[in-house]
């Protein structure tokens, strides 16, 4: 059987959550079905020493993704894929371009990671039915939660045979594997108070702020310590908080961590405190490794696997009480939160990198195969 030429498009190996869903499902599809190769703007970012040696990688060069439109034409053109799958809703219009104006047959899938009305938030309305009718050049749509696809197919017109929802993997033994690696943060070592931790890019969307607020509110056991990793333009803002709220000893914001899941490992709550989110890839790991977890009911994704005094804690979004009070009963009823982590455990195993690249295989074929 002829091997699916596939290109997954990716504009830089940065350190967000689409970066490394991108590289994680090209590495693992079967090279038996597919050959694949990984299409990136520019060969850049915290993820490109976890690019396996055997994974073809074609770097465009380019730094913005408008610059990768007339590289992709000719790409398509000359190299004739079968498929591409493009990640982020940005690199999705740049690969329709390229495909409209290299007249190409290939089939283009758009995997959306974000709500749409926060994507278009400052784009001109009239910019809208132009992207609405450069999507029907797509053969198909993936979105990483039910919420995010409804929004999707409403916001940009896209028929619900053309959609599919594949929830993002988890990759057990890899996060086990680096779970085990010793961390050298001296708040995470034997015999240390409770620590919170928080992950994520510090960007209004993650909403930092609320979370050290609550932080600061809740009563907890002393010397109780909060972990935020990650980089960002508000990261003076949230070190203006700490300092405000006169916590900088409990607080600390050690930025992009290449290894999260060892933070996570000897974290006693995980809070994602999100305004938004297309799924919220971090809640998966942490139930990976069994790490009680309070959560915001945002849109869209938390809810759909985290059930609320069953496997974590849901709590409305941008409330500093509910969350103190979440945080709270995480560290303070132990059985509790010991019993939310072996049922989040549970739950995650549906999503095992296995599975979701078996989902997307078959997708593709799918697509591939219709007319």
């Amino acid at each position: 059987m002829k091997k699916i030429k596939l290109f997954v498009f990716i504009p830089s190996l940065k350190g967000g959550g689409a970066e490394r869903v991108s590289s994680k499902i090209a590495s693992r599809l079967d090279p038996k079905l597919f050959d694949t190769t990984l299409v990136v703007g520019k060969k850049e970012g915290e993820y490109v020493s976890a690019l396996p040696a055997n994974l073809a990688v074609r770097d465009l060069g380019k730094v913005h993704v408008r610059g990768c439109i007339v590289p992709l034409a000719f790409l398509f053109r000359r190299e004739k894929p079968d498929a591409v799958i493009s990640f982020m809703h940005h690199s999705n219009i740049a690969v329709l371009l390229a495909k409209a104006i290299s007249m190409s047959d290939v089939k283009i899938i758009t995997a959306e990671r974000n709500v749409m009305e926060y994507v278009y938030e400052h784009v001109p309305k009239i910019v809208l039915p132009f992207v609405r009718f450069l999507y029907r050049l797509s053969a198909a749509s993936l979105g990483g939660s039910r919420g995010l696809q409804k929004n999707v197919q409403a916001f940009l017109r896209i028929p619900e045979d053309k959609f599919r929802v594949i929830y993002n993997p988890i990759d057990f033994d890899f996060i086990q594997n680096k779970a085990k690696e010793l961390t050298h943060h001296p708040w995470l070592q034997d015999n240390y108070p409770p620590v919170v931790l928080g992950v994520g890019r510090l960007v209004p969307q993650k909403d930092f702020a609320t979370l050290i607020q609550a932080f600061a509110r809740a009563e907890k056991p002393e010397g109780t310590k909060l972990i935020i990793l990650g980089q960002g333009p508000l990261r003076d803002d949230l070190l203006g908080l700490v300092k405000k709220l006169e916590i900088a000893k409990y607080v600390d914001l050690p930025g992009f961590q290449k290894n999260p899941y060892s933070f996570f490992a000897n974290a006693d709550v995980f809070v994602l405190s999100s305004l938004w989110e297309g799924f919220g890839n971090v809640i998966p790991e942490a139930f990976a490794l069994g790490v009680p977890v309070v959560s915001t009911d945002c849109n869209y994704g938390p809810n759909e696997i985290v059930h609320n005094g069953i496997n974590g804690l849901l709590v409305p979004p941008g409330d500093i009480e509910a969350m103190a009070r979440g945080i709270e009963r995480m560290l303070r009823d132990r059985e509790f939160a010991l019993r939310c982590g072996v049922n989040a455990r549970k739950e995650s195993e549906s999503l095992s990198i296995e599975n979701i690249v078996k989902q997307y295989q078959d997708f593709v074929n799918f697509v591939i195969k219709r007319k």
